[in-house]
Formats: C-alpha cells, sequence, structure tokens
C-alpha cells in the first residue's frame, strides 16, 4: 500500500516517471516513460519538509539516506571513508565500533548500512494512511543516527579543510570542487568569528539580558507562534522535483539495490525533460518561420493584386480619354468642349 512516510521510517522508494514529467506538459512524455525500467530502494527518511503533516497540499517533500548493502568505499578525493557509515542491526560490525541503529523490526538483509552522504530530495503524492508502521527507529535511536550524521560530517569537513589548507600538488586524484571547499572554509572561519565574538563570559550574558521578564515573555511567544504558522504553512515542492511512490511493505524487495542506479534514472528524466523543452523551443521556432513565410506570401499575394488593380485603373483611364476624343465635340482651337 502507498504511503507518505513519517520521519525515522524505512520504506521502498520507486520513481513515478509520469508525475516527475507532468510538468512538462509534453504528449509525447507518456510513451517514452511505457519504456523506461525503474526499480525500488530501500530508504530511511531523515526529514520531512513542513514538519506537520499537512493533508491540503497535493505532495509532501521528504529527505532519504539510502540503505546499502556492506561497508562503503573509501572516496579519498571527496574525504569521505569506511568508518563514516551506520550500520543498521542485523549488521554488527563497523570499523570504529559502532552498535547498530535498531529498527522496531529487524530488516530483512544482513550486513546493511547507511552511508550519510548519500541522500535524495523526493516528493510524494499526499495519502493519507493511519496504518501501522512496521519498521522505524524511535525517538533515542533516531538521536543516535543524527549523533552519527553530525560527527561524520564534522570529520568530512575537518578533512576538507586540510586539503584546501595544503599547497597545490600533481595529484592523481581529482580535486574536491571549489565551490564545496569554499563553503567548508567559510564554515570554518565563520565559527572562529563567532568564538571571538563571545570571547568574554560578561558580554555574552549582557546581550541575553537585554530584554526584561515581560518582552522576552512576548518575544518568544511570538516565536511560537510563527513557529507553528510555518511548521501549518502548505509548502508545495518544485514542480520539476522527482517524484517517488513510497511503500512501508519492505518485502516487495528481495536485494538492496545501489543509490548509483537512482540516480541514474534521474539523469535518464533530465535527459527526457531536456529534450521535450527542445522540441517545445523547435516547434515555437517553426511556428514562428511559419507566419513569417505566410506574412510573407500574403505580401506578395497584396503587392500583385496592387499592381493588377493600378494597370485596370490605368486602363480604364486611357479608355475614357479615348472615347472623350470620339464622342465629344471639338472646339476650333482643338480643344473638347
Amino acid at each position: 500500500m502507498h504511503s507518505v512516510p513519517r520521519r525515522g521510517a524505512w520504506a521502498v522508494m520507486a520513481i513515478d516517471p509520469l508525475e516527475s514529467l507532468e510538468h512538462l506538459d509534453d504528449r509525447h512524455v507518456p510513451a517514452i516513460c511505457a519504456g523506461l525500467l525503474n526499480k525500488q530502494y530501500v530508504v530511511y527518511v531523515t526529514e520531512r519538509k513542513g514538519k506537520l503533516f499537512n493533508p491540503l497540499i497535493p505532495y509532501h517533500e521528504h529527505t532519504v539516506e539510502f540503505l546499502m548493502q556492506g561497508l562503503p568505499d573509501t572516496v579519498p578525493y571527496v574525504c569521505v571513508d569506511s568508518t563514516m557509515s551506520i550500520p543498521v542491526f542485523p549488521a554488527t560490525k563497523h570499523p570504529l565500533g559502532r552498535a547498530p541503529l535498531r529498527p522496531s523490526m529487524p530488516l530483512p538483509w544482513p550486513n546493511s548500512y547507511l552511508w550519510p552522504f548519500i541522500t535524495a530530495n523526493v516528493r510524494c503524492e499526499t495519502l493519507v494512511d493511519g496504518g501501522r508502521v512496521p519498521y522505524q527507529l524511535d525517538i533515542p535511536e533516531q538521536l543516535r543516527h543524527d549523533a552519527f550524521v553530525e560527527e561524520d560530517t564534522r570529520r568530512r569537513e575537518e578533512g576538507l579543510a586540510f586539503r584546501a589548507a595544503l599547497p597545490r600538488t600533481p595529484s592523481i586524484y581529482p580535486s574536491a570542487t571549489s565551490t564545496e571547499t569554499r563553503s567548508v572554509c567559510t564554515s570554518v572561519a565563520g565559527s572562529d568569528d563567532s568564538d571571538a565574538e563571545c570571547s568574554s563570559d560578561t558580554e555574552c550574558s549582557s546581550s541575553a539580558s537585554v530584554m526584561g521578564s515581560v518582552e522576552a515573555l512576548e518575544h518568544h511567544h511570538a516565536m511560537d507562534v510563527t513557529i507553528f504558522r510555518n511548521a501549518m504553512q502548505a509548502r508545495m515542492p518544485p514542480a520539476d522535483m522527482t517524484t517517488v511512490i513510497f511503500t512501508q511493505d519492505l518485502s516487495v524487495v528481495d536485494r538492496l539495490n545501489s543509490p548509483l542506479e537512482f540516480f541514474a534514472e534521474q539523469d535518464t528524466l533530465k535527459i527526457i525533460a531536456d529534450d521535450s523543452r527542445a522540441r517545445r523551443e523547435f516547434a515555437g521556432r517553426q511556428t514562428e518561420w511559419l507566419d513569417a513565410e505566410n506574412c510573407d506570401a500574403r505580401t506578395v499575394r497584396l503587392l500583385k493584386r496592387t499592381r493588377v488593380l493600378r494597370v485596370l485603373s490605368g486602363i480604364r483611364e486611357r479608355g475614357t480619354d479615348a472615347l472623350r476624343r470620339i464622342f465629344l465635340p471639338r472646339s476650333r482651337d482643338g480643344t473638347m468642349s
């Protein structure tokens, strides 16, 4: 049964190509999508945008992590190694000795791990489903998961910052992207600045005690109202976001597919979308060309008609003069009277 998974749930996810490309409004897309093969992927839902479930919007946006078979490979040039992973019970082994996450029921696959750097933002159709969630993490396990992600993210950022500080030397590995390096350096510099600004306990405490008790209560009340409104506000995901179908019945999957196949499917959708836009643009230009040709043809016909009318007008004028010369009497000086 299809559903909208909550945060902390495990689900099976598959791309819905027709819904993903519906915004193109292209009559050729259904036939193209009929030939696509979309696999199923087991994911952990780390976040649902909007926090609170809103049944009034047609789609909800989710962030998911992919469940992978075995420890991930070490990728030195992006400062990621196999220790930056999270075992999920019944898997128990980990290079750092991390205790596995324990869902409400053991997952059907042994030796399965989460890799927090392999994520996707997707949307799914809003379905009101109050059924039981067979596989999920309780609050303490969700917090443990988040702590592992924060630790691995910090280690990776430290590695990227260290690489950025090294002198440029030829390497057998591709270099990290400049944007990524700048963001890491900015975050490190920003943390240093914030530490410098709050170097004095007196300065930090004085800024917190500016407001009186009444003003503080009013301020916090206003913040609570704002947070609640933002949580309840209907936030529509972008129309071109990949649309998926979720099911919380993990028994439909007999093996864990690689997330690389999911991203390859996304690339295929992008190619289809680009081709559709190119066809639409060409059709628009072709219409302009046809309009220009029709305009030219109408202009030629109009010019020909004008020319014929001028000729006929000249003939009529000459004929009138001839008749006048024949039938009208002439005066003595030779002019027609």
